[in-house]
């Protein structure tokens, strides 16, 4: 025991000002904001995020395959647009149901495409190309959360991906093609089986897709969800979401293989989406 110590107990201010002050300083820095948000339970750890595919990972474009086919059929951009991409059909083939070879039969069929199947091929796979801030942003997520990539594909457009992205698609703990689960979104199965394979409770996952429609299905279903609209963006919708596992630093790999896989994408010659107004 010290003599002439004059101690006092330490007591905290917990009036109006002193938590306000609290709440527009100090939470203004993200680590401090994860802490304040663990120690008030206002959030569960986040332990597993399932991404989209198509213009968050990787970008494509349809009206690329829709102007390079405009010559080989006398229809309209907006039939061919439709038909590729807003069809039974179309669906049909990203559930699995139909062979890729049948789908062309009945793409030539419906549209009267003087075309042959080898010819098919590239009009329809090279319309995707990369968004490598994406890469980035995936890769600085820290290698603790498990990601899972849910998209709505074809077996067509996801074998090009594999031989062309597939420095994109090995980000990712677990790939989930829509052809393969025999499901597509909005439908409930295919949530279902993302959730199963992020080995987490459904309140430790986030899913991120940039259409609307499809994040309002998600929530529905009880799955938190950020819709993409940028890097930016998300990042700050991660922050309200209270994920603590972002690095500062611009790369945290998830692979060390992955140091010297940077994408190269094919060649493709964005001036056709120019060509019409779909």
């Amino acid at each position: 025991m010290t003599a002439g110590c004059h101690c006092e107990e330490l007591s905290f201010d917990y009036s109006d000002e002193a938590i306000s002050y609290f709440k527009t300083r100090l939470l203004r820095h993200r680590y401090v904001r994860i802490w304040f948000l663990a120690m008030t339970n206002i959030y569960k750890m986040i332990k597993a995020i399932i991404f989209d595919l198509g213009n968050v990972l990787i970008g494509f474009d349809h009206r690329i395959a829709v102007n390079r086919i405009l010559a080989r059929t006398d229809k309209s951009a907006r039939d061919i647009y439709d038909f590729f991409f807003d069809s039974p059909l179309t669906q049909n083939f990203e559930k699995g149901l139909i062979s890729p070879e049948d789908f062309f039969r009945q793409v030539k069929s419906e549209l009267d495409l003087r075309i042959n199947y080898e010819e098919f091929l590239p009009v329809w796979n090279e319309i995707f190309f990369r968004k490598p801030e994406m890469e980035e942003f995936i890769q600085s997520l820290d290698a603790g959360i498990r990601l899972v990539l849910l998209s709505n594909v074809n077996r067509l457009h996801y074998e090009y991906l594999e031989k062309n992205f597939s420095c994109a698609l090995t980000l990712f703990d677990k790939v989930m093609p829509s052809y393969v689960t025999g499901s597509i979104k909005p439908e409930r199965r295919i949530y279902e089986l993302a959730l199963k394979e992020t080995e987490a409770q459904i309140d430790e996952v986030v899913y991120v897709d940039d259409r609307a429609d499809l994040i309002e299905a998600a929530r529905s279903y009880g799955i938190n969800s950020a819709r993409f609209t940028g890097v930016e963006n998300l990042k700050r919708e991660f922050d309200n979401l209270g994920i603590p596992f972002i690095k500062e630093a611009t790369f945290n790999l998830r692979s060390p293989n992955q140091i010297s896989r940077r994408c190269e994408e094919p060649s493709l010659d964005m001036s056709v989406t120019k060509q019409s107004r779909i």
